[in-house]
C-alpha cells in the first residue's frame, strides 16, 4: 500500500537525498519520494512495515514523521510560518542598517574618528541577527558533526567563518594590530547574507501554507455523510460508508455524497466543483450526479454507482497527491547536485585557500579566500527554487 505523511525536520534538497535513502534502506518499503516544498513523504510498504521503527529511524538523523492527513495546514505548519516571520522581521530591522552604515562608510568614509564605534555597531546588529537565525547553525554544525552536511551547513559555516574572522579582526585591531594583515571585517557579508537567505525561507514557506491552503479548501469540498435507504428507512450516514446500489436520497441545498444515476425527482445541480462552470445544470431522471456538486431547490433520488475511492472528485484528489508525491525530471536533477554541492564548496574552499599559501600568499590573503569562497556559494537558491515554483504551480 502507499502512504503519504507530513515529516517535519527537512529543510533542503540535501535533505530530501537523505530522507529517501533512509526510506529506501528501510526493509519493506520501496518507491519513497519526499517533498521539500510541502513537506511530505511518500512510499509503498508491505503491511509488515512498523511505522514506529522507521519513525525512530528517522528521528535519529532529526527528521519526524506526522500522522496529520496531507494539505492540512497544521498548527505546526502555522507555527513555523509565524517564527519565520518573526526572524525576517527581527534580520530586517537589524540588517538594513548594519548595510547602510558598512556601504556609507565604505563610500563616503564619513564615519573618520568614529571607526571603532562603527565596527561595534557591526558587530551588535550581526550577532543580532545570527541569534534570530539560530535554526540554520543548530542544524548546520549537528549534520557536519554526523559527517553528512547539508545546505544549513554551508550557510553556517560560511557565516561564521566571516563573523569569527571579522571578531578577530576587530579585537587584533583595537589592541595595537599584534598580528598584521588581519584589520578587514565582514559582519555585514555574514548578517545581510542571512537576511537574504532568510527572506527565500519565508516566501517559500508563505507558497507552501498558500498552496496547502487551496488544496486543505478542496477537500473540505468532501461532503461527509448521505441520506441512504436501509431497510425501508432512511438513515444519514457518512459517505464512506456507503456501497454501490445504494438509495441515496439528496434534500435542497445539500451536497451529493457519491456518483450515480438520477431515478426520481429533478432539480438544478451546481457542478462547480468539477467542471468549473457555475451555471447550474437541469437533472432529470436517467441523469448521471457527481460529488461534491450542490443540488438547487429540487430534491431527488439516485443510485449510487460510483463511492469511495471510485468517484471522481476522489480520483481528482489522488492525481493531485500523486502530482505532489512525485518528482519532475528538472526536480531530480536538482537534488542530485545539491547532494555534491555542499561538500564540493567545501573542498573548493579549502583547496584555495592550500593554492595560495603554497604559493607564498599569506595566512590572512588564505583565509580571506575561503571565506570569500563561503560567502559566495548561495544555497538557497538551487536548493528551494525548483520545489517552490513546481508546488505554487500546483497549487
Amino acid at each position: 500500500m502507499r502512504k503519504t505523511l507530513p515529516i517535519t525536520g527537512m529543510h533542503c534538497a540535501s535533505c530530501v537525498s537523505k530522507v529517501e535513502s533512509i526510506l529506501n534502506n528501510f526493509s519493506g518499503i520501496q518507491e519513497s519520494r519526499a517533498n521539500l516544498a510541502l513537506k511530505t513523504v511518500s512510499f509503498k510498504m508491505d503491511e509488515s512495515v512498523d511505522l514506529e521503527a522507521l519513525n525512530n529511524k528517522l528521528s535519529d538523523d532529526g527528521y519526524k514523521l506526522s500522522s496529520e492527513r496531507g494539505f492540512s495546514l497544521s498548527a505546526a505548519q502555522k507555527k513555523e510560518a509565524s517564527e519565520w516571520e518573526f526572524r525576517l522581521i527581527i534580520t530586517s530591522l537589524f540588517g538594513a542598517p548594519l548595510l547602510i552604515i558598512s556601504m556609507w562608510d565604505m563610500f563616503f568614509d564619513t564615519f573618520e574618528g568614529f571607526k571603532s564605534i562603527v565596527l561595534i555597531a557591526q558587530l551588535i546588529l550581526t550577532t543580532i541577527i545570527i541569534l534570530a537565525c539560530r535554526p540554520f547553525y543548530s542544524i548546520g554544525f549537528k549534520n557536519l558533526i554526523k559527517i553528512s552536511p547539508d545546505m544549513n551547513s554551508l550557510i553556517a559555516i560560511g557565516t561564521s567563518a566571516a563573523y569569527v574572522y571579522s571578531l578577530f579582526s576587530f579585537i587584533n585591531v583595537n589592541i595595537g594590530n599584534p598580528y598584521p594583515g588581519f584589520t578587514q571585517v565582514y559582519f555585514e557579508s555574514a548578517g545581510v547574507i542571512l537576511l537574504f537567505i532568510t527572506i527565500g525561507r519565508y516566501l517559500e514557506i508563505r507558497a507552501k501554507a498558500r498552496t496547502t491552503k487551496v488544496l486543505s479548501h478542496l477537500l473540505a469540498a468532501s461532503p461527509m455523510s448521505g441520506l441512504v435507504q436501509r431497510n425501508g428507512k432512511w438513515l444519514e450516514i457518512p459517505a464512506d460508508e456507503i456501497e454501490t446500489g445504494d438509495i441515496v436520497r439528496v434534500k435542497p441545498g445539500s451536497k451529493i455524497p457519491v456518483d450515480g444515476v438520477l431515478i426520481e425527482g429533478s432539480s438544478e445541480v451546481d457542478e462547480s466543483a468539477i467542471t468549473g462552470e457555475s451555471v447550474p445544470v437541469s437533472k432529470n431522471p436517467g441523469c448521471y450526479v457527481t460529488a461534491p456538486s450542490i443540488n438547487g431547490s429540487g430534491s431527488f433520488t439516485f443510485k449510487a454507482e460510483m463511492v469511495g475511492a471510485e468517484t471522481v472528485f476522489s480520483q481528482i484528489l489522488r492525481l493531485v497527491e500523486e502530482a505532489n508525491a512525485t518528482r519532475a525530471p528538472i526536480q531530480s536533477l536538482t537534488d542530485k547536485i545539491a547532494s555534491i554541492f555542499v561538500p564540493l564548496v567545501l573542498f573548493v574552499g579549502l583547496g584555495s585557500t592550500v593554492f595560495w599559501l603554497l604559493n607564498g600568499q599569506s595566512l590572512f590573503f588564505g583565509l580571506n579566500i575561503f571565506v570569500s569562497v563561503l560567502i559566495i556559494a548561495c544555497p538557497c537558491s538551487l536548493g528551494l527554487a525548483t520545489p517552490t515554483a513546481l508546488v505554487v504551480g500546483m497549487g
